[in-house]
């Protein structure tokens, strides 16, 4: 264990340490953590539980994203239907007027 973060992070934005993400997955301060370490079944239900809070808060983030999308592609489809029925009643006009 290296202690390094893969990916890139945003511009501007500060690396994170290793000590500094066990304090936000877990919540503790580090001697905390050490002090829950060191009891393996207690450090277990709490990276578990951790674990589990940061997955459902994923699954909702990504729940409103795909209702956000079916938001877009619904308003896309009906500005298309809207422009395609102006057309066809302005060419439908404008082969009235010549008639």
């Amino acid at each position: 264990m290296e202690g390094k973060i893969n990916g890139k992070r945003q511009r501007g934005r500060k690396r994170k340490s290793w000590l500094g993400n066990m304090e936000e997955t877990t919540t503790r301060r580090i001697n905390e953590c050490c002090e829950v370490a060191l009891n393996r079944e207690e450090w277990r239900r709490t990276i578990a539980s951790n674990l589990w809070q940061e997955t459902e808060q994923r699954e909702t983030s990504l729940l409103k994203l795909s209702l956000v999308l079916v938001v877009v592609v619904v308003v896309v489809v009906v500005v298309v239907v809207v422009v395609v029925v102006v057309v066809v009643v302005a060419v439908a006009a404008a082969a009235v007027v010549v008639v």
